[in-house]
This record gives structure tokens, C-alpha cells and sequence, in this order.
């Protein structure tokens, strides 16, 4: 059944201080990338250990309870339109700011809907104070969707440093929450949620604001729809097992183990990112670089080079990291988490096998094949339920660990079966089109 939503011409008052499209060098994007994910790296950690020690195991549970489904319908509630916006101003960069206010427009529209499924969902996951807390959470939803697809046409204007900036931001908002917090002894987990509400919507307008500032050459938005809405919605599908395979896991052990246990969890998840800015870096690079090539010799060359990378950092970081956290996790997060060094060691690993996954998925999103991608998340979904089915009751946070890594394994093999047809499919489009009248109408 087709999806259909009517999006006119959008109106968008120009500002005076227009951004001119620019080309980065590699050298400069990836380093700036890098340095902008080892801040988020680092400062993850910071807030992680900052908000177990304000907390505690069970203040951290029960944030987590309050955060998870809101955060969850957030990421569903956009219509994929972060990254339909991002992959069609990758390929016309200089209508960027009219493609990104529809994809706004849209991702409200779902966001509305996300709303309204919170609102009859939340209640029968959660109980009480929490549940109340987590119903005030939901107003992040169409804040999320307002910077998140506001700010990510910075990398494909050439303004990584500017895209990582933002992306800070977001943290450096909780970090300010926490250090709030720090004040009002005892700290209440769901006063946090609330400031950390409002430091996002600050920041959501901050970025909306800067949309105005996007080159927005005249285009037929009203055309653009339709193929938006086509590589969108996959691409929001996949958030879902990809978000489902993050966080159900938390969601079904708040229902069975002990506060304690899931705060021992969370604190392990939390840890398990150190893992991630590099292949971050690495996705966040090469999704726009391939989506805009369109010379087919050169698209497998940055399919291979960037696989090889991947590879190359699984493996030196499995080799640094897993002993590391063995002495470092209890010290970052206090004595009272000594307990979970076993899972947060295990989760390091399932880091880097997610982080070669999404590494992968962003290839695979570049070649304008998003519902690939989807199949390969819900496989691993799959394995992940199939592995909590089996696991959970009798193992708890240790069993948790094993499925997360037996589905974000699965989940990679799926995407690389699947990537030689998805070259020769672009190859196909490549030479039929260079920029067809459906993916880009002109004025």
C-alpha cells in the first residue's frame, strides 16, 4: 500500500548569510569527523559515569525506563527523512535547503503519530512516577525530528566541522543537565528528563534557524515527494530493528531483573561506545561521498576501501579494548559496578561488530538501496529475539550480552551478501541516468 502525503512547495524565508556548497578535502572531513566522535566519545563516558554516580544503579534503571520508548518513537516517528534528506541533497546540493525544510515537514507529521502511539503504549510498559515521567518525555519526539534532519546537510554542504559542532551540542546539553542535578541532592531521575527536554529544543532551534541559511535553488518539491517518502520510510524501518536490537533488550530486562541489574547494564552499554567513534567516523563519511559519485569504477573503489577500513579497525580495537576494560570499567564507573566488568568486556565486542555493521549499511544506503539494508536488520532482529527467547530468564544481563552479539553478527553477513547485488544495481542506474527526473526534478 502506497504512502501518500501531500507536501507543497515550502515556504522559506532565505536568510541574509547564506552557506555556499563546498567540497571537502578527504583529509579534512575525516578528520574532523573523527575528532567530533571522540569528543562525543569521550563525553559520553563523562556523562555515563557522572549520571551512575548521581544515580546509582537504580536512579540509572529507572532514567533509562523513563528514556527508552520516547527515544524509540523518536527515531520511528521521523519517516526516515534525516536520511532521504541527507541522500537526495547529496546528489543536489544546491536545493539543500528546500529539501530539508519538506523532509522537516514530514518527519512532524510522523512525529505527531509517534505521539499518539506513546500515549497508548506507555502506559501498559510502565507504572507509576516512571510512567508519568516518560509521558512528559514524549514531547522530544518532534524536537528530535527538528534538528535531527536540520543539521545533517552541514556534511554535504562541506561543513563537517559545523555538523560536528552540533552534534556536541546535544551532549554538552546533558552534561549541563547533570551538573544541574548535581545540586538538587538527592537527584531525581525524572527531572533530568525534563531539563534534558528542554536543552534539546534550544538546540532545535538553533538548527531550524540554520536551514534558512542553506542554498535553496528552485526545485519541485511537490515531485519530490514520492521518492522521498520511498527511501525514507525503508530507512525508517531499519531504525527499527537497529533501535529494537540497541534498546529492546533494557526494555524487557526492566520487567525482569532488579533495578541494580539493569543499571549494571546500562553502565556496560554506555562503556561498549568507546568502540564506536571511529566507525562512526567512517559511515558518516561515506554514505554522501557515494551517493554523490557517479562514475561506477570509482563507487566500488570507496565500497572497498572503505569495507577494508572497517575490517582494519575491528580488529585492532578488539585487540586494545577488551583488556582495558577489565581494569577501566569499575574505575570510570565506581566500585559499585565491579559486577558488570564480564558484560561490559562482552559488549565491546558486540560494539565492534555493530560498528563494521553500520560501516556496511551506510555503503549500502549510499547505492540508494535502503530497503536492503532493512532485510539485513530484521534478520538480525530476529536472531537477537530468538537469542533473548532463549536466554534472558535463566542468564539476565549475560544472556542479553550473547544476543545483542549473535544479532548484530548476523546483521552484518546479511549486508555483505547482499552488497554485489546492490553495486550492479547502481551500476544499472548509472547507466541508464545520471540524475533522473524522478529521484531530481528540475525546476
Amino acid at each position: 500500500m502506497a504512502i501518500t502525503l501531500r507536501m507543497p512547495a515550502w515556504p522559506l524565508k532565505q536568510s541574509r548569510r547564506q552557506l555556499v556548497a563546498r567540497t571537502e578535502s578527504t583529509r579534512t572531513a575525516l578528520t574532523n569527523l573523527l575528532i567530533g566522535n571522540l569528543v562525543l566519545g569521550i563525553m559520553g563516558f563523562a556523562t555515563s559515569s557522572i549520571s551512575s554516580r548521581l544515580l546509582g544503579t537504580s536512579g540509572r534503571g529507572e532514567l533509562a525506563r523513563i528514556q527508552n520508548v520516547p527515544n524509540l518513537l523518536a527515531v520511528l516517528g521521523m519517516f526516515g527523512m534525516s536520511e532521504a534528506a541527507l541522500y537526495f541533497s547529496s546528489k543536489n546540493r544546491e536545493s539543500t535547503g528546500l529539501i530539508t525544510a519538506g523532509a522537516v515537514r514530514i518527519a512532524l507529521k510522523g512525529s505527531i503519530i509517534a505521539i499518539g502511539l506513546g500515549l497508548i503504549v506507555t502506559p501498559l510498559l510502565l507504572s507509576g512516577s516512571t510512567r508519568t515521567n516518560s509521558l512528559i518525555y514524549l514531547l522530544v519526539i518532534p524536537i528530535t525530528a527538528v534538528y535531527t534532519v536540520s543539521y545533517q546537510q552541514l556534511r554535504v554542504l562541506g561543513y563537517s566541522r559545523q555538523w560536528t559542532l552540533f552534534r556536541v551540542s546535544v551532549t554538552v546539553g546533558w552534561l549541563g543537565c547533570l551538573g544541574i542535578g548535581a545540586l538538587m541532592r538527592p537527584v531525581p531521575a525524572g527531572r533530568l528528563a525534563v531539563l534534558f527536554i528542554g536543552a534539546q529544543a534550544c538546540i532545535a532551534l538553533v538548527a531550524w534557524r540554520m536551514v534558512r541559511s542553506f542554498p535553496s535553488k528552485p526545485i519541485d518539491i511537490s515531485s519530490l515527494k514520492k521518492p522521498m517518502v520511498r527511501y525514507g520510510v525503508p530507512a525508517a524501518l531499519v531504525t527499527l530493528p537497529q533501535v529494537m536490537n540497541l534498546r529492546l533488550d533494557q526494555i524487557l530486562l526492566g520487567s525482569i531483573v532488579a533495578k541494580s541489574q539493569l543499571g549494571l547494564y546500562v553502565a556496560a552499554v554506555g562503556w561498549s561506545w568507546i568502540a564506536a567513534p571511529p566507525f562512526h567516523t567512517l559511515a558518516q563519511f561515506i554514505l554522501p561521498r557515494i551517493a554523490a559519485t557517479t562514475s561506477s569504477t570509482q563507487r566500488i573503489k570507496l565500497v572497498r576501501q572503505a569495507l577494508l577500513a572497517a575490517g582494519a579497525l575491528g580488529v585492532t580495537l578488539s585487540i586494545i579494548l577488551v583488556p582495558l576494560t577489565r581494569r577501566l570499567f569499575p574505575l570510570v564507573m565506581g566500585k559499585e559496578f565491579q559486577a558488570g566488568v564480564h558484560v561490559a568486556t562482552l559488549l565491546v565486542v558486540a560494539s565492534v561488530i555493530s560498528g563494521t555493521a553500520l560501516v556496511a549499511e551506510e555503503i549500502m544506503k549510499g547505492l540508494g538501496q535502503p530497503r536492503r539494508v532493512l532485510f539485513a536488520e530484521l534478520g538480525g532482529l530476529s536472531i537477537t529475539l530468538m537469542l533473548l527467547a532463549l536466554t534472558l530468564k535463566r542468564h539476565g544481563i549475560t544472556g542479553a550480552t550473547w544476543a545483542s552479539i549473535g544479532g548484530y553478527s548476523a546483521t552484518l553477513m546479511a549486508v555483505l551478501v547482499q552488497l554485489p547485488r546492490a553495486l550492479d544495481h547502481a551500476k544499472t542506474q548509472s547507466a541508464l541516468t545520471t540524475l533522473s527526473d524522478t529521484d531530481l526534478p528540475t525546476p
